[in-house]
């Protein structure tokens, strides 16, 4: 079916202004300012950001503009400071020059409210560091960190290190280190909405894990992407002068040990390792892996898929394992002899209640699509009696009835399939214009909630993400697929922003809602 254009008014969305919080202070940083050090005022911002740490007091803000910091040991003292870019990770480079100390640090107690927002961080040995500090990470590029050496050996070697920490670390993109992405003892971090790709635990090191290596552990690592990590084991002479056993390479995104993780709604494609190319479970490991999808990932052993060792216990639930390679069991190797696996997709099939041996039928595997065609049968087939009003990693609902038989159940593996998608583009300023792209199952018809509010209702057609207490309407939207351009006033005053979700009805009594979008007219 062609798509349908079509132009409405800006005044029939009721636009909403969401006036955002100031903090006590705003501390000012740009390394271009002629008159160093600064002041950290706006007129005369300090020229670097460990100044800018230093005059700040908890609650402050400091903001940095763009360029590249040649600086290292960053450190923000025991403090709650929101430490920010002003134009984002990719302008804003913090460059720790090949130092052994770590590029940030968090050493004093930091908690939740100590944040690291929108920075580039490169040739660190450590680019993130944490010890007894749960400080909060998100929207970094964390990439070209690590090193090798015969000092290396140990999990403590990677990009972001933690010891006894309960970070957040969230929308990262952390890629392309010479070492692991993330390492943990004695933490409980919470991963969720990482791009963690291209990492690997190099040949000088023991340990395994190219993505994520932990021990005594209890994390929750949810909807991240982990691809072409690995973890090619120790050769034993690395350092010089041999003497040293190999030692096979474990994990190549997930490597843990004596842990209790909660691992769920993640991908992990195209990792590599010796054995448990896509998760290692090591001894003493109590793990719960819900609603992932393992595929093309390749071992040179055993286990393309999953390893538990001997004395793990493991529950595996609505998850597709398809496609992976190995020399023995391409898919599952099993030590343990207690594994619960029940409503997975498994190649080659395995025991337990709900399993299918079934091509999922990914949209395009080639191409890094792994969302879910039509005909796929992981569609409705999971964890029937799993509720939840959250969200893939694509921001699709989870719950939904995909079928549109009325009644909601999970889909296997980390994309739920929708039949409504919802973009958002155009010249967002005033004068210009808003695009709507309503794509998905054609002929639907389709409806829009517009909200000025975040929210999340349960409903019988999957979560609706607006805040149906504070201002909101719901507009007819034709049928799916459909392309609207919505002229934006030049009077508007700025900024505003409001949220747009879709939803789409079957015809009889089932519906999807949609992904959230979010415009701002600025």
């Amino acid at each position: 079916m062609p798509l349908h254009h079509r132009t409405a008014s800006l005044s029939g969305l009721a636009l909403f202004w969401i006036a955002s919080g100031v903090a006590a202070e705003t501390v000012y940083v740009d390394r271009n300012n002629p008159n160093c050090p600064g002041s950290g005022t706006e007129s005369d911002p300090f020229c670097q950001i460990q100044d800018g740490l230093n005059a700040a007091a908890d609650g402050d803000t400091v903001l940095v503009s763009s360029g590249t910091y040649r600086e290292t040991g960053l450190d923000f003292r025991g403090r709650v400071i929101h430490l920010v870019s002003r134009d984002g990770a990719s302008t804003s480079v913090i460059d720790a020059e090949l130092s052994s100390a770590a590029a940030v640090g968090f050493l004093s107690g930091e908690g939740p409210g100590s944040i690291l927002e929108g920075f580039t961080i490169t040739r660190a040995y450590v680019a993130v560091g944490c010890t007894d500090s749960s400080p909060t990470l998100r929207k970094n590029i964390i990439s070209g960190n690590g090193v090798c050496a015969c000092t290396d050996i140990g999990p403590a070697a990677a990009a972001i290190s933690l010891l006894r920490s309960s970070a957040t670390i969230s929308g990262n993109l952390i890629a392309w280190n010479a070492t692991r992405a993330i390492a943990f003892e004695d933490s409980r971090p919470q991963i969720w909405g990482n791009r963690i790709e291209g990492n690997g635990v190099p040949s000088c090191d023991p340990s395994g894990g190219g993505g994520i290596y932990f021990a005594h552990s209890q994390p929750v690592i949810v909807n991240n992407v982990l691809r072409f990590n690995f973890a090619p084991g120790y050769d034993g002479d690395s350092c010089g002068g041999g003497g040293f056993a190999p030692v096979p390479g474990l994990g190549g995104a997930i490597c843990c040990f004596d842990s209790s993780p909660l691992i769920a709604g993640n991908l992990m494609v195209e990792n590599s390792a010796t054995h448990g190319a896509g998760l290692y479970l090591g001894f003493g490991t109590r793990a719960v892996l819900s609603l992932n999808t393992l595929t093309r990932n390749s071992a040179q052993g055993t286990g393309g898929a999953l390893f538990c060792e001997a004395g793990t216990n493991v529950v595996l639930s609505s998850s597709v394992l398809w496609s992976d390679s190995a020399s023995l069991d391409p898919e599952i190797h099993d030590l343990s002899g207690v594994l619960v696996a029940t409503d997975c997709d498994v190649q080659g099939g395995w025991p337990g209640g709900g399993n299918i041996d079934l091509d999922p039928i990914f949209v395009d595997a080639d191409g890094e699509d792994y969302r879910l065609q039509i005909s796929s049968p992981c569609i409705d087939a999971g964890d029937a009696t799993l509720r939840t009003c959250d969200q893939d990693l694509a921001g699709v609902p989870r719950v939904l009835d995909g079928r549109l038989s009325g009644s909601q159940r999970v889909d296997i593996g980390a994309l739920e399939f929708g039949n409504m998608e919802v973009e958002v583009s155009g010249d967002l300023r005033p004068g210009g214009y808003l695009v709507v792209d309503v794509s998905g199952t054609s002929g639907l018809p389709a409806w829009m909630f517009v909200g000025a509010t975040p929210g999340q209702l349960c409903s019988r057609y999957g979560a609706l993400y607006i805040d149906l207490s504070t201002p909101w309407i719901l507009l007819p939207w034709g049928t799916i697929p459909s392309k609207v351009q919505i002229p934006i006033p030049p009077s508007i005053p700025t900024p505003v922003q409001f949220l747009m979700q879709g939803l789409a009805l079957g015809a009889s009594s089932g519906g999807n809602t949609s992904n959230l979008a979010t415009v701002i007219v600025q």
